[in-house]
């Protein structure tokens, strides 16, 4: 592979330049950046647009993609377009709308569709990047990338449009069904985990069992059996407050693979002597320090722990307008915090105070109350005044 130099040409009205060309023979990308004006209704002038453009080249000419490549959109053209460093020949993965993998054979340019459009973007996934853990989902839209490298690399096997394994080694390509009878009308969400043997893809389930209850489940697709099975888990012991909250350091503490007779590994919960205390959680970047499924005498037990962190007096509290479900409210350091709850969520959270602007004084004390708190937490204080999911 070789990067040569940066050129820029003019025509009809746009700006355009090779920011990047890589060679892999027979086959060449050529990342274009280009600029246009258009005129901008909201704001009543015109206004500049530049995104990435690509073109392939096979044996240095530019190659024609199916009529399938895109349908109704109004940009053409490739949006991405990425050459598979470690295939053992020569192959891209390009596409718009719909997505090929690009080879050669006897006959010239070999293309095969591994992702057709659906309701989004595509997107490409590796399962594997991360000490064998799947890495960051790419999504395949028109954008301005020109910092970005036409070099796809740093796995095996890679996730297409979350629905299909492509395999490296050979280029061997299965999709899966992701919605089955079997999957007892759990939904597939993000994917969490990658199996040691390199044959499922785990994803986070959930299904509703009333307007705003859900139940979750790990669902587990063997990609070249296209099977599928759930491991359903309860919120309360596994600790979860939120879906965010499944990490591979959750997944790691609360389940493990096992092997079978027939040397298959299986996904199933942990055995627990016991579980893990609860902790506080940050959420809105910080703005919010939320405890949950908490009692409501989980309120009262923060506000005596700030008194105590803070050193505060009965004139620090103060009454405000509007008070929403008996919030409590102080001033420190020239600031407004709230310590507040909402029952029915079964939630307290500490935060600022609602009408006041944010600011780095009190994103700080928000995460010295919280970081605090959650010290006590760890050392097993407050348990008690949790509850359940």
């Amino acid at each position: 592979m070789g990067l040569v130099g940066v050129f820029s040409f003019f025509g009809c009205g746009k700006q355009r330049a090779v920011v990047e060309q890589i060679d892999s023979p027979p086959f060449t990308i050529q990342k274009i950046a280009k600029s246009e004006k258009s005129f901008n209704m909201n704001y009543g002038r015109m206004s500049k647009h530049t995104y990435s453009d690509y073109r392939i080249l096979y044996h240095g000419q530019p190659i024609t993609f199916p009529s399938a490549l895109e349908s109704n959109t109004g940009y053409s053209g490739l949006w991405k377009a990425y050459i598979l460093k470690d295939a053992p020949k020569p192959a891209i993965i390009a596409g718009s709308q719909n997505v090929f993998l690009i080879t050669e054979n006897e006959s010239g340019v070999n293309f095969r569709i591994i992702a057709e459009q659906q309701s989004g973007f595509s997107s490409l996934q590796w399962l594997d990047s991360e000490n064998g853990k799947p890495g960051i989902n790419q999504q395949i839209y028109l954008s301005d990338d020109t910092d970005s490298t036409c070099i796809l690399a740093g796995g095996k096997y890679l996730l297409v449009n979350e629905n299909a394994v492509l395999d490296l080694s050979d280029l061997a390509f299965y999709p899966f069904k992701k919605h089955s009878a079997g999957l007892e009308n759990y939904y597939p969400g993000k994917v969490i985990d990658f199996s040691p043997d390199q044959t499922q893809v785990v994803f986070v389930g959930s299904r509703s069992v009333h307007v705003t209850q859900f139940e979750y489940g790990l669902i587990s697709f063997d990609y070249k059996r296209d099977t599928a099975y759930v491991v359903s888990f309860d919120q309360t012991e596994t600790r979860m407050q939120d879906i965010y909250d499944i990490t591979p350091t959750w997944l790691e503490t609360f389940f493990e693979w096992t092997t079978t007779g027939e040397a298959r590994y299986i996904l199933k919960k942990r055995e627990l002597d016991q579980l893990p205390v609860w902790q506080g959680r940050y959420s809105d970047g910080g703005a919010y320090f939320n405890l949950e499924p908490a009692k409501e005498e989980m309120k009262g037990a923060l506000k005596e722990f700030v008194i105590g962190l803070l050193e505060l007096s009965d004139s620090n509290f103060i009454e405000k307008e509007g008070n929403i479900k008996e919030s409590i409210h102080f001033e420190y350091a020239g600031h407004t915090y709230t310590i507040g709850s909402f029952p029915e969520l079964k939630q307290v959270h500490f935060s600022k105070y609602l009408f006041e602007n944010s600011s780095d004084e009190n994103l700080k004390l928000i995460k010295k109350v919280g970081d605090a708190f959650n010290e006590a937490l760890r050392a097993g204080k407050y348990q008690d005044l949790f509850t359940t999911y």
